[in-house]
């Protein structure tokens, strides 16, 4: 089987789309961005911040990448790999996720991510064209979709779900030999269940040609590492907590990967395993 990267790079490689006439309408409204809060906490759309929108928004494409990676199976981690997405980024890269999006098309020669892009910048337009000819508040009261905002970019779910077929199944690969022999389950139900299906006596017969899973996991080295971080800081980190944490930052690892991106420090440097 081709490596991810090979795999991921032939679906980016292969988009000849161009950027279509008249992007998709959707949800994509958020008032944390595009204006002030008064001393009584009454939001007044007095400004529009074009930079913190763009950003917004390029945070929920590569929420929605890595929430493709890990399976779709995200329910109560939105915070978790948020705070992961935006730490990596500043921490490694000293900048923001929309020129994270714009160095990865910029490196790939990226047809696709061109239109991913573009799609943001056009959609930040249509906001604060919205927002100047209508004053209104209620326009505001919005969720972001990225599913409507992309529907128009061609390949964008092949490409979704290349992350998820391939970068899942590597997660399972990683953890397969010892998660059987753990109560720690993996953070994705599909996951999960492929797991249980690992049969038991091909477990004994790994431990019987001497292959030690537990050192050769890379997920669940960095979940100790974390653990052993987070009581250094005198603060406590449940194991559950800890797998879900290491997954998300497993799956940056494979989104820079796939984007050929180099951070400051490797994941595997910054954490010692």
């Amino acid at each position: 089987m081709a490596d991810v990267k090979n795999l991921l790079d032939s679906i980016i490689d292969g988009t000849n789309n161009s950027y279509p006439v008249g992007g998709g309408k959707g949800p994509v409204y958020d008032k944390e961005t595009v204006g002030a809060y008064n001393t009584h906490n009454n939001f007044h759309p007095q400004t529009f911040d074009r930079g913190k929108f763009k950003e917004k928004l390029s945070l929920y494409v590569l929420h929605d990448l890595v929430g493709a990676m890990m399976h779709d199976e995200t329910t109560d981690l939105d915070n978790m790999i948020d705070e992961s997405i935006m730490r990596h980024i500043q921490n490694n890269y000293n900048g923001s996720c929309y020129s994270y999006l714009c160095n990865a098309r910029d490196r790939l020669k990226s047809p696709l991510l061109a239109d991913v892009i573009q799609e943001v910048d056009a959609k930040t337009d249509e906001v604060e064209d919205e927002l100047e000819s209508t004053k209104d508040d209620d326009t505001l009261n919005f969720e972001i979709n990225i599913k409507d905002l992309l529907k128009d970019v061609v390949d964008y779910d092949d490409f979704r779900d290349k992350l998820k077929e391939q970068v899942s199944k590597k997660v399972v690969d990683d953890v397969a030999g010892v998660i059987t022999q753990r109560n720690d389950a993996p953070v994705f139900d599909d996951l999960d269940e492929e797991l249980k299906k690992k049969d038991a006596d091909e477990v004994e017969e790994e431990k019987d040609n001497g292959e030690d899973h537990t050192t050769e996991s890379v997920i669940l080295r960095l979940s100790g590492a974390l653990v052993t971080e987070y009581a250094i800081d005198k603060q406590e980190l449940a194991v559950e907590d800890s797998i879900n944490m290491a997954i998300v930052e497993y799956c940056l690892n494979e989104l820079d990967y796939c984007f050929k991106a180099e951070p400051k420090i490797s994941m595997y440097a910054r954490h010692k395993i």
